[in-house]
């Protein structure tokens, strides 16, 4: 009987959580993100930061030979963002080295952080990197690509 009352409790407290939790903003909900940050190159080899969250949304800084120079804010279209995560999950990170092919001083160097709530990992490389951490590159590629990309709207202060 008393399981009962524990239980109903329990199930209580998660749909109070739950309902509150839909008006906070993504950024303040626990999202795993996923983020490439690409470094400048003797070529003129697209330099920018992007993340994208769980939930879809996303943000690039453009710093070098891309069209978007700067930051903006955008929402991954959700067949992309599938595909993302779907290739970060089979990537198996936490047990990736940090580092892959580094030394090449004229090679661009990626990097590639996943935050989640379970760990962290940065991946950093020029090249002979796993298979797995390039087809999340590509994926972030794709996504820094083809995403409508808009500038953030300044607050009042």
């Amino acid at each position: 009987m008393i399981s009962f009352y524990v239980l109903i409790l329990v199930g209580f407290m998660l749909s109070c959580k739950s309902s509150s939790s839909s008006t906070e903003s993504p950024r303040n909900q626990n999202f795993a993100s996923i983020e490439m940050i690409r470094t400048p190159c003797m070529h003129p080899c697209p330099s920018y930061e992007i993340k994208v969250f769980e939930d879809g949304s996303a943000e690039l800084i453009g710093k070098e030979n891309t069209q978007y120079l700067g930051k903006y804010e955008g929402k991954v279209d959700p067949e992309f963002n599938r595909i993302l995560w779907k290739s970060v999950r089979n990537a198996d990170l936490e047990k990736k080295k940090n580092k892959y092919g580094m030394g090449n001083e004229d090679t661009q160097q990626i990097s590639i952080k996943y935050s989640g709530q379970d760990f962290n990992k940065e991946i950093i490389f020029q090249s002979f990197e796993p298979i797995e951490i390039n087809e999340i590159e590509q994926n972030l590629k794709i996504i820094a690509e083809n995403t409508a990309w808009t500038k953030p709207q300044q607050k009042d202060q």
